[in-house]
């Protein structure tokens, strides 16, 4: 940077440095298989989400497009380089098939993400 005054020396000269940050999502898995479950009992799977970058990852919500499966917790912060499991859970009301896409509302590019 480059300061111009009127004293003697001008212009005087400033070094000026920064670091640009941001969170990287990074997903286990881009699916998830559930057995075979009974109308209202249960089934669980875990998704890990990680945060590949190097500012916080603030995670402000999971949904599912069918209510047969919910996510816990659905909100959270990951710090830089660590993660944080998702308990994924089926709990399907009605007998037959089931299926359904997670959206992750998230402040890293891409977001949401599916």
């Amino acid at each position: 940077m480059t300061v111009s005054h009127n004293a003697a020396g001008s212009p005087a000269t400033i070094s000026v440095s920064g670091k640009g940050t941001a969170p990287v999502l990074a997903l286990s898995a881009t699916s998830l298989i559930f057995s075979d479950a009974q109308v209202n009992t249960s089934g669980t799977r875990t998704l890990t989400i990680s945060n590949a970058g190097d500012a916080d990852l603030h995670i402000a919500g999971i949904a599912s497009s069918d209510t047969s499966f919910t996510a816990s917790p659905p909100s959270f912060t990951v710090n830089p380089n660590n993660s944080q499991a998702v308990t994924v859970t089926f709990r399907p009301l009605a007998i037959g098939p089931k299926s359904g896409a997670l959206t992750i509302a998230h402040d890293a590019a891409g977001s949401p993400s599916t």
